[in-house]
């Protein structure tokens, strides 16, 4: 049976990412999903009117939450499992028509805004426009989502004109172990990552090696996991120097990693500051904010520490890995 349960202002219903076998319903109270444009980047804050239903692609398609549900006010919310969901479902087909109008809603702006981001100037039948969305998020390193919109293209057409290039896409995807969109270097814990630094692939090759920048930086990392500081922060700031845009970043990041760990935390934190107001979007921005809460609170300026470990909770970010570290620092203060 579906159980109601209460959630207090600011607290997190679910987060971006995670496994999705839940669906909701708000009974009272306010809930806000935030999520991220996926043409421009800004976050999208949508609130959730009572009595609608949120969670449910995610929880019916089997796939991770693609945002975060925060509560705004004291909400009473029911959760649903997909079984129970789907038995009310169809005893109550207004719910399912008001679902496939929203749905349609929402895939008529997403498909509108991914293929301006393909740069076409005519629509294309759904055939090949569904092909491309997958081979454009492949060309982004977006190989997560590469594989999901390549195997809803082979499972609506499977015999298409495409399919056996989206089967060779979907195979170079799998023989590796390293997923691009989650394993950057320095990126932080995701899946492909030993300790923040990217993962080998299932070759043995790490990605962009044959590089110079990246042939360094990974010397770089073998001096930090050594302990050798100094010429670890040294070397990352040679690699920075390259301004290879693989690897500028990351190696800024772990930079400000070894003065963390050589005792200079005026030094990191400067550091970070800087790398914050130059590159206000990058991608390692969760951890780098976690990174100066720790310095802040290693130097006893708790309230200071607290401030930066909440902007990290408030940012949407799917290192699951981050997000409990954060939860653990903000319990520890």
């Amino acid at each position: 049976m579906p159980r109601s349960m209460t959630y207090k202002p600011n607290s997190v219903i679910y987060f971006e990412g995670d496994s999705s076998n839940r669906i909701y319903v708000l009974k009272s109270g306010k809930v806000t999903l935030t999520s991220h444009d996926i043409e421009t980047g800004q976050e999208i804050h949508n609130r959730v009117e009572t009595g609608e239903f949120f969670g449910v692609k995610s929880a019916l398609g089997r796939y991770p939450q693609e945002e975060n549900a925060v509560v705004v006010s004291t909400a009473e919310v029911i959760v649903f499992t997909v079984p129970e969901f789907e038995e009310f479902a169809c005893q109550n087909t207004r719910v399912i028509l008001k679902m496939l109008k929203v749905f349609s809603t929402q895939l008529r702006r997403i498909h509108a805004k991914v293929t301006n981001m393909l740069d076409q100037p005519t629509m294309v039948g759904p055939e090949n426009g569904l092909f491309q969305i997958g081979e454009f998020f492949h060309r982004q390193g977006k190989m997560r989502q590469a594989r999901y919109v390549l195997e809803r293209y082979l499972e609506v057409y499977p015999n298409g004109p495409r399919a056996s290039k989206a089967k060779e896409i979907l195979a170079g995807v799998e023989r590796s172990d390293y997923l691009y969109s989650e394993s950057r270097p320095a990126g932080g814990n995701g899946a492909g990552e030993e300790n923040g630094r990217p993962a080998a692939t299932s070759s043995g090759e790490r990605p962009g090696e044959e590089t110079p920048a990246g042939r360094r930086y990974y010397e770089a990392v073998g001096m930090f996991g050594r302990e050798q500081f100094q010429a670890a922060f040294k070397a990352f700031r040679e690699v920075a120097a390259m301004e290879d845009p693989e690897f500028t970043v990351p190696a800024l990041v772990e930079a400000g990693r070894c003065l963390m760990h050589l005792q200079r935390p005026d030094d990191a934190i400067r550091h970070f500051t800087s790398l914050v107001q130059r590159y206000p979007k990058m991608e390692e921005l969760p951890r780098v904010l976690y990174y100066l809460g720790r310095v802040y609170e290693e130097k006893g300026e708790r309230e200071r520490a607290g401030g930066f470990f909440k902007k990290v909770q408030s940012l949407a970010t799917t290192d699951e890995a981050l997000q409990r570290q954060v939860a653990h620092a903000i319990q520890n203060l």
